[in-house]
């Protein structure tokens, strides 16, 4: 299968959530120029290993955050769910 019968994940992303269908779209540019190709199922790649890999970079970026923003609740409030949501991710294993 060609890389045009396959979904355009980010693409159909883009479609399903307008609020960030730009931060889709750029990301799908990003992977175009650096790949040249884009993100599609079936792959060869491990998406679950792929998925907790950058959920942990997340949990780091977002207590980042968190530590440099210490008064503003709403970081801590992403910190606790990006890591909650590593959390789940590596329970369903």
């Amino acid at each position: 299968m060609d890389n045009q019968e396959k979904p355009d994940i980010l693409l159909i992303l883009s479609q399903e959530h307008p609020e960030l269908k730009e931060y889709f779209l750029q990301r799908r540019n990003i992977g175009l120029q650096t790949y040249g190709k884009r993100l599609n199922p079936f792959n060869g790649r491990d998406a679950y290993k792929d998925l907790f890999e950058e959920l942990l970079d997340a949990c780091a970026y977002a207590y980042q955050l968190y530590l440099e923003n210490p008064n503003d609740t709403k970081y801590h409030v992403i910190y606790e769910a990006v890591t909650e949501l590593t959390k789940l991710v590596l329970e369903k294993k």
